[in-house]
């Protein structure tokens, strides 16, 4: 994530609400995230597991796999930037590709927290990130921004970062964003996160 802006407290509550389901624009899944990768890879464990996941969450079939740029390597180093509070996303899922409808996960039980690059804040703890990085990662959807408590004062902020899509893990314990010109820019891990068929959950 580039910027955090500061939120007043108002909007901050109401970012705590589901919010309505959308009709949007489509195809907003429809980019080109790297080169295709050939069908027999899809023998390794944690492949199947991303393939699973993504069926039960999107309840289709996932069409093809792709290396993402070696370049974009998820961190293992990190800056702890705050507590998750809720994270919106585009997606086509439960409906014909393309069909895109926007949805918003608030945090219910807590104890998600939002990681970035080591590095990213001079006020961020540098930590270790406290579950070993997927080698196989899901396409949610296009993220639309997020709220994040922050560490060091306490306050609300969004976060928009551009051209950023929302993956997940393959057992779903970690949300990340990433960016296809920069990369792995923001993990979230920790509490009860899961990502099951109804959607993000914890």
């Amino acid at each position: 994530m580039t910027t955090l802006l500061i939120v007043p407290e108002s909007v901050a509550g109401e970012a705590q609400d589901i919010g309505d389901i959308i009709p949007n624009a489509r195809g907003a899944m429809r980019v080109n995230f790297g080169e295709p990768v050939t069908r027999s890879t899809s023998r390794d464990a944690e492949i199947r597991s991303a393939l699973s996941r993504y069926k039960v969450f999107h309840k289709k079939t996932p069409k093809k796999l792709v290396r993402l740029d070696p370049k974009h390597k998820i961190p293992t180093r990190v800056d702890r930037i705050g507590e998750l509070l809720s994270v919106a996303y585009r997606t086509d899922k439960w409906y014909k590709d393309d069909n895109d409808v926007d949805y918003r996960h608030v945090v219910e039980n807590g104890g998600q927290t939002l990681f970035e690059p080591q590095g990213s804040h001079s006020w961020a703890t540098s930590t270790r990130l406290p579950i070993a990085p997927p080698k196989v990662v899901t396409l949610l959807g296009k993220s639309l921004g997020l709220f994040v408590r922050r560490e060091d004062d306490g306050q609300v902020y969004e976060s928009n970062p551009l051209d950023s899509y929302l993956f997940c893990s393959p057992s779903g314990d970690m949300l990340l964003l990433y960016s296809p010109e920069k990369g792995f820019t923001g993990m979230a891990c920790g509490g009860q996160l899961s990502v099951k068929e109804h959607g993000i959950d914890g």
